[in-house]
């Protein structure tokens, strides 16, 4: 890891984990190798560029993926739901899995 990866593992609540508010106009600045683990109630995550990987665990989460129109910031993403109900909202190039339960995929592309 570098001082732009992050790795976040979350508890056993509901969760909510995402960009929220930076100040910086350089998006340069925000991506990296992220990773971020759910926990196992509802998690919402919110991934921003690069290239991350995102598992939701157990619980019904929603994991949004999408490139912000930055794609040259934007790195292919790993998402895994995990178990439960989980809505999974990806760009074009992003690799995904789901887990048991009934899952459903937004893929977001530009044509």
């Amino acid at each position: 890891m570098d001082s732009t990866d992050n790795y976040l593992q979350l508890g056993d609540k509901n969760n909510v984990v995402g960009y929220d508010a930076s100040e910086t106009e350089n998006y340069a600045d925000m991506r990296g190798y992220d990773t971020i683990i759910g926990g196992s109630e509802k998690d919402l995550i919110i991934d921003y560029p690069g290239a991350d990987s995102l598992m939701g665990g157990a619980g019904s989460d929603f994991i949004f993926t999408p490139d912000y129109d930055l794609q040259q910031y934007d790195g292919t993403d790993t998402v895994n739901g995990g178990k439960g109900n989980d809505l999974l909202w990806i760009d074009d190039g992003d690799n995904a899995t789901c887990g048991t339960g009934s899952d459903a995929f937004v893929i977001e592309a530009n044509i």
